[in-house]
């Protein structure tokens, strides 16, 4: 569909979002069904994130730098118009999950600071309060339907997790555990998404196989 960051579906389904690689990246907005692509322009940001779409879905949130290079959180609308700065904090840019997940209301948005600890940020007044789950390297995915919980995911070597951190005061459960059912040659569980109802969910893994040859008579 494009390349880029992303991959983001808007909250109507009719929208994918893809942040490009290019510095300073552009939105580009691609329909699902018939139409053409959009692209807006990102002016004044580098290295942006994959976006979390609003639930009205005419704007979407992402980390970038700024023009000092500082991670931040900014506002885009589908309108046009250059990013608006959310939340002055300084904001990790390579996270253990590049995903930045808004709330079904449109409060809050999940992000991470620079020294890794997860945040809760209020998208209206432009505060930040930590979310502490318990273990460290938990990415976040998204919140649940009722907004009070978020779905967070432990990568890496098997097995990984999905599980369920309540946004307020980060006690978390686990929800599914990420093992193929055949883990010969799984070296890591990659990512992961799921849906809002914490019903059904998919992940990737990487395997990496490799074949043993013995070789005789030689000279």
């Amino acid at each position: 569909m494009a390349e880029g960051n992303g991959g983001v579906l808007s909250p109507d389904g009719r929208t994918v979002l893809f942040l490009s690689l290019d510095n300073p990246p552009r939105a580009m907005l691609v329909p699902t069904g018939t139409g053409e692509p959009r692209t807006i322009a990102l002016e004044g940001v580098s290295s942006g994130l994959d976006p979390g779409f609003l639930p009205d879905a005419q704007g979407f949130v992402f980390v970038a730098r700024d023009r000092e290079n500082r991670g931040r959180l900014f506002l885009q609308k589908l309108a046009g118009g250059p990013p608006a700065l959310l939340l002055d904090r300084d904001l990790d840019t390579n996270p253990c999950s590049s995903l930045t997940p808004v709330s079904p209301d449109g409060r809050w948005a999940a992000v991470y600071a620079a020294d890794g600890t997860l945040l809760i940020a209020d998208l209206q007044n432009g505060s930040a309060r930590p979310l502490s789950p318990g273990e460290p390297g938990l990415g976040a995915l998204r919140f649940v339907a009722d907004g009070r919980s978020l779905i967070l995911m432990r990568v890496g070597t098997p097995p990984g997790a999905l599980l369920r951190c309540d946004a307020t005061d980060g006690a978390t459960t686990l929800l599914h555990e990420l093992s193929p059912p055949d883990l010969a040659g799984v070296t890591l569980i990659a990512s992961a998404v799921a849906t809002p109802d914490q019903r059904a969910y998919a992940y990737t893994f990487i395997r990496q196989m490799s074949e043993l040859y013995l070789i005789q008579g030689l000279k």
